[in-house]
């Protein structure tokens, strides 16, 4: 997935692939703070975090696909 997102960036995917590593730490440090705090001696709140957080990207991949712009006819990817 990193790389499909990195293909239009072309000759800075260097900085684009630091932006989304960034992002994905800031917004994992609070998911896992918050499931770890759910933490009551069992194993339960690890198996909820994974199904929701599952389920939330699964939905908010699904989202970003059907909000995507139609690429135009023959169109060739930025190289």
């Amino acid at each position: 997935m990193n790389a499909l997102a990195m293909e239009p960036l072309g000759l800075i995917a260097g900085v684009g692939a630091s932006v989304v590593g960034s992002l994905s730490t800031f917004i994992a440090t609070p998911l896992g703070m918050a499931v770890g705090q759910a933490y009551n001696g069992t194993v339960t709140p690890l198996i909820v975090g994974f199904a929701v957080l599952a389920l939330g990207s699964l939905v908010l991949m699904r989202w970003a696909e059907a909000t995507r712009a139609p690429e135009p006819q023959g169109s060739q990817p930025a190289v």
